[in-house]
């Protein structure tokens, strides 16, 4: 096999975006997982991922995917090797690293009687030093040297749910963490097949590892700013929203207005697992209060939005789509699922729709649903009016039309829809 086979271990987010951006580009890819609903709907041309973008580029290319659950037969002849399995966070808040070891052992027994150079690039989120050890764990199983039997890649991802695929071909910059040189450089190639070739950074190991972190530190930094700014606002009742939109007109200061938008707070899989990570196990000896403070922001900010829906004291609320933001089924650490279950321990009668939702879900995703017991309030077909509060979170999941005649309250967390129900008196923006 060539340059051009590639076998992607973990059929995540991660995982089956970068499958589906390599089989449009022409890749023979090979998608391994253990979940056999995952595999069964891969080789249908099925992304597991409810995401229009992704789902479109992957049934269109998906004649260059092909779904395994065997890791010897995924890995036998391919000399490329992505890793995206899970780095979840611990109670401690420290990362768990045993799935990415148990993979770098089983990978290291089946590949320790090649004589091809092998390329392992790790895609998920692992802190500094991590690959460092990998490596060590490699060189001890198969007996290889790093840097001429095979080369080790950290390759952290910045694609966002919902844009994933946009993000792919529209990167900021492409981080290369490189054992050696070569290994490098057979990364760079890969990319500048897919026409990815400006602001792509060879840099070490640790360099790499640290540098994912820092970003997602930085965009829940920014989230808890603009939330915190929405807050003081509320007090003098000004608008946050007019003030923000001025702030980030500056493109000298300030870096971009992202992420800066009065809202939601932040959740999802990776802000707050990575800022959790990075005061657990990347600070060892050193203070961090800023960083801390960011997590206490934040769940300061969902505790404003529980007070201030329940305020009115109307029992029966509404919420409308409650994945973590727009545009996915992603629903892990969702903070509108954290709102909707701290109401609902209020007292208060609380059902959701969602577009994406459904009992189908696979993986982390499915896990964290039922974990949380929230699947028996999920309704899939309503009458408003026996709402008295539609709170509308990521998206809107019911009818313009209906709503403008509701004669309940509707809550816009984010402001989202202010150009359609804005002049309505019942419309609240806080």
């Amino acid at each position: 096999m060539g340059t051009k086979d590639i076998t992607i271990l973990g059929a995540g987010y991660v995982g089956i975006t970068l499958a589906a951006v390599f089989a449009k580009e022409g890749f023979n890819v090979i998608l391994n997982d253990i979940n056999e609903i995952k595999i069964r709907d891969i080789n249908k041309g099925i992304s597991p991922i409810n995401e229009l973008e992704v789902k479109e580029v992957f049934l269109k290319y998906s004649g260059n995917i092909k779904g395994m659950l065997n890791l010897k037969d995924s890995i036998d002849g391919v000399n490329n090797i992505f890793i995206s399995v899970g780095t979840p966070s611990l109670p401690s808040g420290e990362v768990d690293l045993s799935y990415i070891h148990k993979v770098i052992e089983d990978i290291s027994n089946l590949k320790k009687n090649t004589t091809d150079y092998f390329m392992i690039v790790i895609r998920s989120t692992i802190p500094p030093t991590t690959s460092s050890l990998l490596i060590e764990k490699i060189e001890k199983i198969t007996g290889k040297v790093c840097g001429v039997d095979f080369g080790f890649c950290m390759n952290p991802e910045f694609l966002r749910e919902g844009t994933s695929i946009t993000d792919f071909y529209n990167p900021p910059f492409t981080i290369i963490g490189e054992s050696d040189e070569k290994a490098g450089n057979e990364l760079k190639k890969i990319y500048n097949l897919c026409s990815i070739t400006e602001n792509i950074f060879k840099i070490n190991l640790a360099e790499a590892e640290i540098f994912k972190y820092l970003n997602n530190v930085f965009h829940g930094l920014k989230i808890s700013f603009t939330n915190e700014v929405m807050r003081l606002s509320n007090e003098y009742s000004i608008d946050s929203r007019k003030i923000m939109e001025i702030f980030v007109t500056d493109n000298k200061l300030n870096l971009s207005p992202y992420y800066m938008r009065p809202g939601t707070p932040f959740g999802g899989s990776c802000l707050p697992k990575d800022t959790y990570a990075t005061i657990n196990s990347l600070a060892k000896k050193t203070k961090l209060p800023l960083i801390e403070g960011i997590l206490k922001s934040n769940d300061e900010h969902i505790d404003f939005f529980v007070e201030k829906i329940t305020q009115f004291n109307k029992k029966n609320i509404l919420f409308s789509n409650i994945a973590f933001k727009k545009n996915t089924d992603d629903y892990r650490y969702s903070p509108y699922i954290i709102i909707l279950k701290k109401i609902i321990e209020k007292g208060f009668t609380c059902d959701f729709l969602d577009k994406h939702f459904n009992e189908l879900l696979v993986g982390a995703n499915r896990e964290y649903i039922l974990s949380l017991g929230i699947k028996k309030h999920y309704v899939d077909n309503v009458n408003l009016e026996d709402y008295s509060v539609i709170v509308i979170c990521s998206d809107l999941c019911v009818d313009e039309v209906e709503l403008k005649k509701f004669s309940g309250l509707i809550i816009d967390i984010n402001g989202t829809y202010r150009h359609l129900f804005g002049h309505m008196k019942n419309y609240i923006l806080f």
